[in-house]
């Protein structure tokens, strides 16, 4: 077991004051100048893990990002391995992201992140075992990941597109899904692509006459088929299965990632969060669900299934986002500090 310092350096906006007000009231100031928004050291516990926040100043790091003032976020624990470390402290370091993100209303991105091991005794200048990530915001904050390079699918465009042969939608519904999934295509960021994909999968169901009914389900858990009153049927359409069907049925899905489909849906409507065991399903999932929505979309729009635009499926790899450094490097003084300081706020 040791002990482990994570560090991940944050790129925070620079803010805009005046420097020389106008020569007359309501006019444009003569100068502004630029004020940090980066905040002294400081810290508290939050889930249970202190955390410490406060200013970076390595030069190199700082002369990538001339727009942005470098901040520093840092948290310790205990842990068998830099990987279980990662894994223990990446949501209290996220959460405390936000939190600060929320305050300044504007997102924050971590553009370097470091683990080092700090187990007792600990002296400056010493060499420890550290871990460096080549994707510093893929591994603190999930929510601005990217896809994973992924082989199982081919794309093939229309390499020269044809006003005269566009398929135009010709209702309401058809444009609406046709717009999210052009929007899908351009979003940067995993998450966002699928609820994108997913919306336009959804617009498309709603469409369509696939649905699965049931009997209304009371809280205790009964089944209620029918009124107590008229005895008519109270069945009413099952959202979830309706749509796992209709993209096995009628997309080619297989039930199973259907089924996994769904269960990212339901994150993304609030029931859980997305974990890195959820991000890897997203990411494999991601194109798959564009693949399906394409088949469905082409059906819509009548054309042809067998020709450009197209996404066919090969037996490829998918790579993985996680690209880490393994080394050794020298606790220097500003670290010292830092650990004494989470020491004191434990």
């Amino acid at each position: 077991m040791m002990r482990v310092l994570l560090s991940a350096v944050v790129a925070m906006p620079a803010a805009l004051t005046v420097a020389e007000p106008a020569d007359e009231p309501g006019g444009v100031p003569k100068r502004l100048a630029r004020v940090s928004r980066v905040p002294d050291l400081h810290g508290t516990i939050v889930a249970d893990f202190p955390v410490a926040f406060g200013p970076y100043t390595e030069a190199e790091l700082v002369k990538q990002f001339p727009e942005h003032d470098l901040a520093l976020i840092s948290a310790m624990t205990h842990a068998e391995t830099f990987e279980d470390a990662l894994e223990s402290l990446q949501p209290t370091l996220e959460s405390s992201i936000d939190a600060m993100a929320f305050q300044m209303q504007a997102a924050l991105h971590v553009v370097a992140c470091d683990l080092i091991d700090v187990s007792e005794p600990l002296n400056e200048g010493e060499q420890r075992d550290t871990r460096t990530d080549a994707s510093p915001e893929a591994s603190i904050a999930p929510k601005f990941k990217g896809l994973p390079p992924n082989f199982r699918w081919q794309d093939f465009p229309v390499m020269i597109p044809d006003l005269r042969n566009g398929r135009y939608p010709s209702d309401a519904r058809t444009r609406m899904a046709l717009w999210w999934y052009v929007k899908a295509m351009d979003v940067p960021y995993a998450v966002d692509k699928f609820v994108c994909y997913w919306t336009a999968l959804e617009i498309l169901w709603l469409s369509s006459d696939v649905q699965v009914t049931a009997p209304y389900q009371a809280d205790c858990g009964h089944n209620i088929s029918t009124c107590p009153e008229c005895g008519k049927s109270i069945e009413r359409q099952v959202r979830g299965a309706s749509l796992r069907r209709y993209i096995v049925e009628l997309g080619g899905l297989d039930e199973n990632d259907a089924r996994d489909l769904w269960k990212l849906r339901q994150v993304v409507h609030g029931a859980d969060v997305f974990t890195s065991s959820r991000m890897e399903i997203l990411g494999r999932l991601v194109p798959t669900l564009r693949a399906v929505v394409l088949s469905l979309l082409k059906a819509v729009l009548g054309d042809p299934l067998g020709q450009p635009p197209a996404m066919v499926a090969l037996d490829g790899p998918i790579l993985g986002h996680t690209m880490a450094l393994l080394g050794h490097r020298i606790v220097d003084k500003d670290e010292i500090t830092i650990v004494r300081f989470l020491e004191r706020l434990s």
